[in-house]
C-alpha cells in the first residue's frame, strides 16, 4: 500500500499546538503498543508465527513496532493480524473493553468570522473540559461562537478538531476544517468546507446568513499542510472537524 506522504512545508502552527500534536501521537502510540503486547501475552502469540499466519511478507514490521522503532502499525497490517487471530481490530487494540471510557479535552479557542485578534486562544479562558469518545480523533475543542457555519453546525456549538499534522489521511472534498488566517499580525479562525471543482479548490462558509468579508478562499489542491497567501492574508488549514457537541456550560458564581 502506498502511504500518503507530505513534504516539509512552512507552518503557522504554534509551538503549543505542535507540542500537543507530538504528545497526543506519543500517547496514542504507547497505548496502542501496550494493547498489542497485552493481546499477544493473553493469547500466547509470538511475533514471527503470528506474522506468518497473517500473511505478512516479513515479521520485521511487527518486531520494529514492538521495539518502539515505529509509532504505529498500518491499518492493513492491523487487519491482517486481527484476521489471523480471529478477532476484530478493536479487540486487538483493546478498544472493545474501553469503548465506554471518555477522554477529556479542554476548550482551547474560538472560531468566529471577522474576529481578528492579536493572538490565538480564548478571550475568557476556562478550565472546563469536554468529554470525547475514544473513537473520535481530536487534539483540541473549539467554541463556534457565531453563525458563520449554521448550515452544518449551530452557533454556540463545540467542535472537536484533529490537527492537520496528526491526520493519517489526506483531506477530501466535503471535509469541514478549521482555517487559521493571519492579517497584519492579527488572527482569525473560521470553520469552512472544502469544495473541489474543475478550476481548483476553495474553502467555503456554510452559513444561512451573509458574512461580510468572508468570500470563498482558494485552496492549494491537493492540500499538503502549506501556508498560502491570498489578498494579503496568510492562511493554513489548522485541522479537520471530527465531532460537534452542544454543551450547557454554566458560569461559576
Amino acid at each position: 500500500m502506498r502511504h500518503h506522504r507530505r513534504p516539509a512545508v512552512p507552518t503557522v502552527m504554534t509551538r503549543r499546538e505542535d507540542s500537543i500534536v507530538r504528545a497526543s501521537r506519543q500517547r496514542d502510540s504507547q497505548r496502542q503498543r501496550a494493547a498489542v503486547r497485552r493481546f499477544m501475552a493473553e493469547h500466547g502469540l509470538k511475533p514471527a508465527p503470528w506474522a506468518r499466519a497473517a500473511g505478512l511478507p516479513t515479521a520485521n514490521v511487527l518486531y520494529a513496532y514492538l521495539n518502539e522503532q515505529t509509532e504505529f502499525l498500518s491499518q492493513p497490517t492491523l487487519e491482517a493480524l486481527a484476521r489471523a487471530a480471529q478477532v476484530a481490530v478493536s479487540e486487538l487494540l483493546g478498544e472493545a473493553q474501553t469503548a465506554t471510557q471518555l477522554r477529556m479535552l479542554p476548550i482551547r479557542d474560538e472560531a468566529r468570522a471577522g474576529l481578528w485578534r492579536p493572538g490565538l486562544g480564548l478571550s475568557h479562558p476556562t478550565d472546563i473540559e469536554v468529554p470525547i469518545p475514544p473513537s473520535v480523533e481530536a487534539d483540541e475543542v473549539v467554541h463556534l461562537s457565531d453563525d458563520h457555519a449554521t448550515e452544518v453546525y449551530p452557533a454556540g456549538s463545540y467542535l472537536a478538531v484533529q490537527y492537520y499534522a496528526s491526520l493519517r489521511r489526506p483531506l477530501l472534498p466535503g471535509n469541514r476544517v478549521l482555517v487559521h488566517c493571519v492579517r497584519q499580525g492579527r488572527h482569525e479562525l473560521t470553520v469552512r468546507e472544502i469544495r473541489v471543482h474543475k478550476a481548483g479548490a476553495e474553502l467555503i462558509l456554510r452559513s444561512v446568513t451573509s458574512v461580510k468579508g468572508n468570500d470563498p478562499l482558494p485552496l492549494p489542491w491537493p492540500y499538503d499542510g502549506r501556508v498560502w497567501e491570498h489578498a494579503g492574508h496568510r492562511c493554513q488549514v489548522r485541522g479537520c472537524i471530527t465531532m460537534m457537541m452542544m454543551l450547557r456550560i454554566e458560569a461559576n458564581e
